[in-house]
């Protein structure tokens, strides 16, 4: 038996925060964001509108390297 939970996720880039925090559905969320900025922002502006921030991921790139010539 798997307890294993089905979580949907909402795509709302920083910049439109204002404008669609009314369409996340519940006051628990967990945040992604591209970088420290961001998700500064993002916790602030959620905690702000009663929303409880459990966690946090960012997805910038922390690597030393970093090529132009380099694809993904």
């Amino acid at each position: 038996m798997s307890t294993m939970k089905n979580f949907d996720s909402i795509v709302i880039p920083i910049a439109y925060l204002r404008r669609y925090f009314h369409e996340i559905p519940n006051k628990k969320v967990h945040l992604v964001a591209g970088s420290q900025l961001e998700k500064n922002m993002g916790v602030r502006f959620l905690q702000k509108n009663g929303f409880q921030v459990t966690g946090y991921s960012l997805t910038e790139c922390t690597c030393t390297n970093h090529s132009k010539d380099m694809l993904v």
